[in-house]
């Protein structure tokens, strides 16, 4: 083999290596928008000039390295690939991994670690473009969709989602553009990048020898916006107070009204009370049960398992809803874990499911000879309320314990943000394992409305769920986006609110819901953040692509930062961070 087969060859292997594994990106036929350029003069740049010492490929490295720095910082699928032209030959694009997933070193560092990777792959650019394109089946452009030239002052035909181009005019000032996809970021958003990219190459001297971190993404005035602004939600409501206290209260309030209705049994207030608490006075009379211990309850929706919520609460005892249709090794785990001393159920379950646990059979037993007077335990709203097991990142069930403080914070805000007043019934529509159903059964309890209880067969039948719906004094519900795709709203023109929560619901969808003149809600939140964070009000007049999950509820903060845990600039996508009284 001749030494110029050789050396084709190996150039050959040296870019097949370099895209295996790789995805290609999905080309757009979406339009090409740009930036207005920016030049940086050439008195601005002294430092840039002093550190490359004329050289262009120092100069190269140099812009890349800041380039791919912003990249990482900005946009968090980023995962060092990009795209450069530096020989002014569009058939010839270079395919650079530029490690930058550790950004806590210097950018002096940084540039040393790169420069040998921009070496190696600059010593097999002179390939052949159709024979690299038969081998990796298609061009080198295609496997990132950001891109770098500095020798263009144009980069509209180059952009395959963001490009950037640098040219030096003849006067040693630099030219900078940026080019992106519609739809592939935010205009703001880009030119906040752009504006810190000549930022930190004006400024070589300060930042050269500075960990990458320490250059500020955001001024002061962004990050008080985004820290304090945003985040206004400071609000006044009874923090001393458990779920016990405010129930209570509620039942004086409005003894009258009809709390509970549950296939042909309707209690009110008064007598929804007095249940919870002969079944409260029964279990102390016959189980060792102690204060912050965990009792489940392993019953599906009934009038007997929202019983035992509000009983297990007055005893200061922590609840734990576990659905009966969950697999037996699931509940064996969860009882196991959470080392419920007490397992509540309709049907007597099998005794290697609730281990060491007592078991309280209420198909077998009466407490109506118990007393029917609250208890007045000592509760404290720092105290745990409740125990919901998630399904963990890694697929076993993860226990998260909720505060009595932190549901009334969510719950209270939820009864003002949603309008729930004594007239509404509220459907409890979640599984009962699921913290969604806590939050159905607070709404009700604390604003005096009717807590309406559909039987599991109804629900899992859409036509009968619907009739439901339609017979039963429901006014608000809270579906998850995959069942409201089932129902037709014209079939549910009787409730005055709709929230969903757990999914994203198409835009679509909610417009149907709100021209029909049905109030449309988003909420979002994690089980460890008391299930509601954050709350949208759907609104016909804004031009959202999609349905967002809204602002932060009363006494609540989100952030959105990056890996590193570093505020982002409005429009960059990171990681969304809670605080608060949640």
């Amino acid at each position: 083999m001749r030494l110029k087969d050789l050396d084709k060859k190996i150039t050959e292997q040296f870019w097949v290596k370099k895209v295996s594994g790789k995805r290609k990106i999905s080309l757009s036929d979406g339009k090409v928008k740009a930036l207005p350029f920016i030049t940086i003069e050439q008195q601005d740049l002294s430092w840039f000039y002093k550190i490359s010492k004329g050289n262009e490929l120092a100069q190269f490295t140099l812009l890349t390295t800041i380039y791919s720095v912003f990249l990482k910082r900005y946009f968090e699928d980023y995962d060092g690939c990009i795209t450069a032209y530096i020989n002014n030959d569009q058939a010839r694009p270079l395919l650079f991994d530029l490690d930058v997933s550790l950004l806590n070193r210097s950018l002096k560092d940084k540039l040393q670690e790169l420069k040998t990777e921009i070496a190696a792959t600059l010593s097999f650019a002179d390939y052949e473009p159709e024979n690299i394109a038969s081998k990796i089946d298609g061009r080198l452009d295609q496997y990132t969709p950001y891109g770098i030239s500095t020798k263009s002052s144009d980069s509209s035909e180059l952009c395959k989602g963001l490009f950037i181009a640098v040219k030096t005019e003849a006067n040693m000032s630099l030219r900078l553009t940026i080019s992106y996809l519609e739809g592939f970021a935010d205009e703001n958003l880009l030119l906040h990048f752009f504006n810190n990219f000549k930022t930190l190459l004006c400024s070589l001297e300060v930042y050269l020898n500075t960990g990458l971190l320490d250059f500020p993404l955001l001024n002061e005035l962004e990050k008080q916006t985004l820290l304090a602004g945003f985040n206004d939600t400071k609000t006044i409501y009874p923090k001393n107070h458990t779920i016990v206290s405010l129930f209570e209260e509620q039942v004086k309030k409005t003894p009258e009204n009809i709390a509970v209705i549950y296939a042909e049994r309707k209690l009110n207030y008064k007598q929804f009370n007095a249940g919870i608490n002969q079944l409260a006075n029964f279990i102390a009379a016959n189980y060792a049960i102690k204060k912050g211990q965990v009792i489940g309850v392993l019953m599906p929706k009934s009038l007997e398992s929202v019983w035992s919520l509000f009983a297990i609460m007055k005893l200061g005892a922590v609840y734990l809803p576990v659905d009966p249709s969950y697999p037996e090794d699931r509940i064996r785990q969860i009882f196991k874990d959470s080392e419920a001393k007490l397992v509540i159920s309709i049907n007597e379950p099998s005794k290697s499911l609730v281990l060491t646990a007592a078991n309280l059979n209420l198909s077998e037993v009466s407490f109506n000879a118990y007393p029917d007077e609250n208890l007045n335990r000592e509760i404290l709203s720092t105290d745990p309320a409740y125990l919901i097991y998630t399904s963990g990142s890694t697929g076993n069930p993860k226990g998260v314990l909720i505060r009595h403080g932190s549901n009334i914070n969510m719950s209270l805000d939820q009864v003002k943000t949603f309008s729930i007043t004594e007239t509404d019934g509220i459907l409890w529509f979640a599984s009962v394992s699921f913290d969604a159903s806590i939050s159905e059964i607070m709404m009700a309890a604390y604003s005096g409305a009717k807590l309406i209880i559909p039987e599991e067969d109804i629900i899992k039948d859409v036509k009968q769920f619907t009739r439901f719906i339609q017979t039963s004094e429901t006014t608000v519900v809270t579906f998850t986006p995959g069942y409201l795709k089932l129902i037709s709203v014209t079939h549910l023109t009787n409730l005055r609110c709709i929230i969903t929560a757990g999914e994203v619901i198409s835009r679509v969808k909610a417009m149907e819901i709100a021209l029909t003149g049905i109030a449309c809600f988003n909420a979002y939140g994690p089980t460890e953040y008391a299930v509601c964070a954050t709350i949208y009000k759907f609104d016909l007049l804004r031009e959202n692509p999609f349905v967002p999950i809204g602002k932060p509820i009363a006494n609540t903060a989100v952030y959105i930062l990056d890996n590193n845990l570093q505020l982002l600039p409005l429009g960059a996508r990171g990681k969304i961070y809670l605080a608060g009284d949640g």
